[in-house]
């Protein structure tokens, strides 16, 4: 037997108990227009012992790939692999 996979299909089990102007009158009963959001509230403002980097200096020493590295990535049509 054929199934037709686009035709919606509803019980009576999924039709809704309520209408929708019920449902829009019980969503703005419960949401609320305005948002608490206080500038103190960042991440910037909290201090962690320790984290002050600002006077430290980091040295990276960075070396063309060598003969026997391979590079992969995500491109269009999958995953690329390019050796050296």
């Amino acid at each position: 037997m054929a199934t037709d996979y686009d035709a919606p299909r509803v019980t009576e089990s999924d039709e809704p108990d309520t209408s929708l102007e019920q449902l829009t009158a019980s969503r703005k009963d419960t949401q609320s227009p305005v948002v608490d959001v206080e500038d103190t509230d960042t991440a910037e403002s909290f201090e962690l012992p320790g984290a002050d980097l600002s006077g430290e200096e980091f040295t990276v020493r960075v070396i063309p790939k060598q003969a026997d590295e391979f590079t992969c990535y995500l491109g269009l049509s999958g995953v690329v692999c390019d050796a050296a």
